[in-house]
């Protein structure tokens, strides 16, 4: 199974990011992960074998400006996958592994295709 594929929000400060935000990054980051765990992994223990990738991003382990919520969902995505692979599926046998890649441009952000984008203002 691979996750990956999240809702996106424009960045503002903690104090003016609408707290709806906070609320569909936790349902587009954790609850995808969740549920795709509960309808794909559950069968993967019995076989002692499975492997399951979320893609998440290194920013889940860092602190810019104007990205708490985008950061709060990804570390509650790679909250979910450690609790799998360290204490309930990956002691079966299921290998469970977070892919953390560095910026990539897409269509809402091709400024990205440069790591150093987000200390020029844009």
């Amino acid at each position: 199974m691979v996750t990956n594929a999240v809702i996106q929000y424009p960045w503002k400060p903690v104090l003016e990011q609408p707290s709806a935000d906070y609320e569909s990054q936790f349902r587009s980051c954790v609850m995808h992960n969740v549920r795709m765990a509960q309808a794909f992994v559950s069968a993967m223990p019995e076989r002692r074998w499975g492997r399951v990738i979320g893609i998440n991003r290194e920013c889940a382990m860092q602190c810019w400006p104007n990205q708490s919520a985008h950061v709060a969902g990804k570390r509650g995505r790679g909250g979910a996958l450690r609790v799998l692979a360290q204490e309930e599926v990956g002691p079966m046998g299921v290998t469970v592994n977070q892919i953390a890649p560095s910026w990539t441009a897409s269509e809402n952000r091709p400024d990205q295709a440069s790591p150093l984008w987000y200390l020029d203002g844009t």
